[in-house]
């Protein structure tokens, strides 16, 4: 019934119409660069030490739009806002398994699994990059126990990509 009062009214859309104006608001550039990656899956799980924070092997890159990222790390030549994340599971039944990107060697976001489960974890956050020097890195921390970061089926993730501003 919509469609014949808007036909009635001399508009057709089943018409072709030109556009000959701008938009506003639409994004003026692409969310790169962006990455994303994981460990090997074809890698025997990744050993941890009890109360030892460890760099998480990312042998796996599934995206790389820039060639930013390598050896676990991601080091972007253009300066900006990122969103960043990575999500961490464990084999160990530790008390604690913690969760963290580091940038410039330093924690700027962490997450703690607390229980006595497999440990895992998920942190992310928006990180300003100075498109020179700084890079981040996903680490793990165990408590109590021996563990290992496993490596079957993308349970570890680690990507980021540029916001727009």
């Amino acid at each position: 019934m919509a469609l014949s009062k808007i036909q009635a009214e001399s508009m057709n859309l089943a018409d072709t119409y030109a556009f000959s104006g701008t938009v506003s608001g639409t994004p003026t550039s692409a969310m790169t660069p962006a990455f994303a990656a994981t460990p090997d899956p074809a890698v025997a799980n990744q050993s941890l030490s009890a109360s030892t924070c460890t760099k998480v092997t990312m042998g796996t890159v599934l995206l790389d739009t820039d060639n930013m990222f390598a050896s676990s790390r991601f080091t972007p030549t253009i300066a900006g806002k990122y969103y960043c994340y990575f999500e961490g599971v464990g084999t160990s039944t530790s008390t604690h398994f913690y969760v963290a990107i580091r940038k410039n060697n330093s924690t700027w976001v962490m997450n703690v699994h607390d229980g006595s489960q497999t440990g895992s974890g998920f942190c992310g956050g928006i990180i300003d990059f100075n498109g020179t020097s700084d890079y981040i890195e996903p680490w793990v921390y165990l408590g109590t126990q021996t563990g290992a970061v496993q490596r079957a089926n993308y349970y570890n993730t680690f990507g980021g990509f540029k916001i727009l501003e």
